[in-house]
């Protein structure tokens, strides 16, 4: 068989598979192996496969990112998040929208301390949505607000996406965390 068939066929596996309720991702490599097997034979293929899982993750720069989540968690642990939330809803809490307000600046500064989006935002689900439904925010506002905040901890360094997006780049990773700091 052609690489243009052994293509063709596995385009239509994967369409089988997709709409089997296979996992895309999972879908795409199962095609993408057997595919790869059918044209490179069984030992071309684990060797490419075992090349891949390798060269992805032997990188020393990923090493930060366990530091970088390790020192959330001691944060989390020591109650940073509550302190930092109080501190700001006291600054901005007599303002109008002034929790909303709160909840941004405390979500910054623990995205600041974490490098997680999604840890800064379960951290702040659970601190301010309480907080502001019983302040008579719309659940709406409460919940885009909060959302909203915890996708800043990506932008702030330590950012385990921009140690990530600067290992795929090839990019200098310490460049781009003082680009989060220095625009």
């Amino acid at each position: 068989m052609s690489g243009i068939e052994i293509g063709l066929i596995g385009i239509v596996g994967l369409i089988v598979c997709i709409l089997a309720g296979m996992n895309v991702m999972v879908a795409l490599g199962v095609v993408g192996t057997v595919g790869l097997g059918a044209i490179v034979g069984p030992t071309g293929t684990i060797g490419v496969l075992r090349g891949v899982f390798f060269d992805t993750t032997h990188s020393f720069h990923f090493s930060v990112i366990p530091m970088f989540l390790l020192m959330g968690f001691f944060a989390m642990r020591a109650g940073l998040g509550e302190d930092l939330f109080e501190a700001a809803t006291r600054w901005l809490g007599g303002l109008r929208g002034g929790l909303a307000i709160a909840t941004t600046g405390g979500a910054a500064a623990f995205g600041a301390a974490s490098g997680s989006s999604v840890g800064t935002t379960t951290l702040f689900t659970k601190l301010a949505l309480p907080q502001m439904l019983d302040r008579g925010y719309d659940k709406r506002l409460a919940s885009a607000s909060i959302a909203i905040s915890g996708t800043l901890a990506v932008m702030i360094p330590p950012s385990a996406l921009v140690v990530v997006y600067g290992i795929l780049t090839e990019s200098s990773i310490g460049a781009l965390l003082i680009a989060g700091i220095l625009p």
